[in-house]
């Protein structure tokens, strides 16, 4: 996995998107190299964490005034991916959907010439209580540090609804597959687009899912070589 023509890649298809109308904003992804032969990918904001069980308006404006997201969809939810790579393998990721938490019909009044977060910020309070839908969010997690003793944590893991939530994955996912997994199951429709870019974001990752939690109900899929 090159992090330069995973950048590279990765841009041309936000942007793709921003000009096709399947995203409002987009954020410019960018590669550093942390230590020797590893990589970071991410916006130039650190996206970080959020709580998983819920997410209150203000959490919302926060991540989009200070462009904690790598894209805001048209329906104003929010895609976050961030990255690490390791003499060319994944060492690490942090991928995450966010449902937009307020109803479409408030969203849908923003002028285009007026930023998300300024008219987000207008929106008057009475409005907030009775048009709020939050509906958490979910993120695909992959770390390869050893797991705190005593705690449940696969080192690859789906996490929705509450942060105790750890559904074992059978191995890190690559960019191309969190995204393919997006459109697929919730913008099907807008689909076509991302299409063209998939096979080059792809990777094969190595299988890191450990006994202990093939034994629970995890996630498995065959990959496509």
């Amino acid at each position: 996995m090159n992090p330069k023509s995973t950048i590279e890649t990765l841009n041309r298809f936000l942007y793709h998107g921003y000009g096709g109308g399947l995203f409002t904003h987009v954020v410019n992804h960018s590669f550093r190299e942390t230590s020797m032969g590893i990589f970071s990918i991410g916006p130039i904001q650190d996206i970080g964490m959020i709580a998983t069980s819920g997410l209150t308006f203000e959490e919302y404006l926060e991540l989009i005034s200070n462009q904690r997201y790598s894209a805001i969809l048209y329906d104003y939810s929010l895609l976050c991916i961030e990255c690490q790579i390791t003499n060319g393998e994944i060492s690490r990721h942090r991928y995450m959907y966010i449902p937009c938490p307020l109803r479409n019909d408030v969203v849908a009044g923003r002028p285009d010439e007026i930023e998300v977060a300024d008219f987000l910020s207008q929106v008057d309070r009475a409005t907030l209580n009775e048009k709020m839908l939050s509906q958490g969010y979910f993120r695909f997690d992959f770390t390869n540090n050893p797991s705190p003793k005593g705690i449940y944590h696969p080192q690859s893991h789906l996490t929705l609804m509450s942060p105790d939530c750890r559904i074992g994955l059978k191995s890190p996912i690559s960019i191309s597959e969190f995204l393919t997994f997006i459109f697929d199951n919730f913008y099907p429709n807008s689909s076509k687009l991302w299409l063209d870019y998939q096979p080059h974001l792809k990777v094969i990752c190595k299988e890191t899912i450990r006994e202990e939690e093939s034994s629970r109900m995890h996630l498995y899929w065959a990959d496509e070589t």
